[in-house]
């Protein structure tokens, strides 16, 4: 019986002279092969009107996200990743662990300032792992043969690295509380449950109770601790808001008259998961 997928199957050689030919021989190799179509699956037409597994995996990668970590250093997360030669050749990587980058991993030369970098994920070495490389030009680090580019990053005038940016759409999770009515010197906590504290916080008040009246957007500190609404608690499952002990709200509209929100108002918040989905 076939161990494949279960185990993967080591077959003798069959020697010139030596081995005896026997049904086990090829009947094993044959179970196997049988084994293999059945854990790949048969996609119902012909092999030539598809393209290859390996040329679809080609753009393939999970998570190996290029993320800030020090004025001088970079992480690049752990994660799984197709590194394809210029010829399209391709091998299969994966990091368990992630990867700290700093200037010691420039293609060439040394830090300069004031510059645009990228940053590459590298598959030259005999192993299942990646190395990563760092390097001015946007498409073809210097000294690699096999190689993706995985975002990027600016060396400020200072030598201090900032701006750092993906090269593929990173999927956030987001929380959004609803319109819930609020009153003036009330604490109101709410649970996100984004199992995060690196989040991005919007608070928006209105002037109706369920959100159809005119909104503002809370930017910065409220007013004073008498007039307005601010974060005062986070945690990784639950935000607390509170309102001034007078108000909810005291500003401008867009004519430029004062008006305030007490006790006929709502709130809405939303917040954003700085980490991936």
């Amino acid at each position: 019986m076939a161990s494949f997928p279960n185990t993967k199957k080591t077959f003798s050689a069959v020697v010139n002279g030596v081995t005896k030919l026997v049904a086990a021989l090829f009947n094993t190799p044959y179970d196997e092969i049988e084994a293999i179509e059945t854990f790949v699956g048969s996609i119902g037409s012909t092999q030539s009107y598809s393209e290859s597994l390996k040329n679809l995996l080609l753009s393939y990668r999970r998570n190996c996200n290029v993320e800030y970590k020090g004025v001088a250093d970079l992480y690049v997360r752990a994660g799984e990743i197709a590194i394809p030669d210029a010829s399209g050749n391709v091998r299969l990587r994966r990091n368990t662990s992630d990867t700290t980058v700093d200037w010691d991993d420039i293609d060439t030369g040394s830090e300069a300032n004031a510059t645009q970098y990228y940053v590459y994920a590298v598959a030259d070495t005999a192993t299942t792992t990646f190395t990563v490389l760092i390097s001015t030009s946007d498409s073809t680090p210097t000294g690699a043969t096999y190689y993706k580019r995985l975002g990027s990053f600016y060396n400020n005038a200072s030598g201090n690295i900032e701006l750092v940016h993906n090269d593929i759409s990173i999927k956030r999770n987001i929380y959004d509380s609803g319109w819930f009515a609020v009153a003036h010197n009330n604490a109101y906590t709410k649970t996100h449950n984004l199992n995060t504290t690196k989040v991005l916080v919007a608070l928006f008040l209105n002037t109706a109770n369920d959100g159809s009246g005119n909104t503002v957007i809370l930017f910065g500190q409220a007013y004073d601790t008498n007039d307005g609404s601010w974060l005062c608690g986070l945690t990784t499952t639950e935000i607390i808001v509170r309102t001034g002990t007078n108000n909810c709200y005291r500003g401008l509209d867009s004519s430029g008259n004062g008006f305030y929100i007490t006790d006929a108002g709502s709130m809405r918040i939303i917040i954003e998961s700085l980490q991936d989905a």
